[in-house]
């Protein structure tokens, strides 16, 4: 994963603090390996850069939940390093980066 992405977020409006709520289903734990988020792990197959402002990153991956793998993509645009909204085909979510 991009390096400006590393770090815990989660989707809480007025941010989180420490390492978050470890019981949220909205938490992610970014690692420079991948995505760890409540039941599902993302591990990046490539990552390519497509904007500097904002950062923005269309991210391919292979997701795993309950077992089962699949492919995943997804478009990862941080704001301001605190803020990472993700967009694929179902939704938009924005996060804030807990601090």
């Amino acid at each position: 994963m991009p390096a400006e992405l590393v770090g815990v977020w989660d989707i809480v409006a007025s941010g989180c603090t420490g390492q978050g709520n470890p019981d949220s289903d909205t938490r992610l734990v970014i690692t420079p390996a991948g995505i760890d988020n409540y039941e599902q792990t993302f591990k990046p197959v490539t990552a390519a850069s497509v904007s500097d402002r904002p950062r923005a990153w269309n991210i391919r991956s292979t997701l795993t939940f309950d077992g089962e793998s699949n492919g995943y993509q997804a478009l990862y645009a941080l704001h301001g390093g605190d803020r990472l909204t993700i967009v694929d085909e179902h939704r938009t979510e924005t996060y804030s980066r807990c601090k």
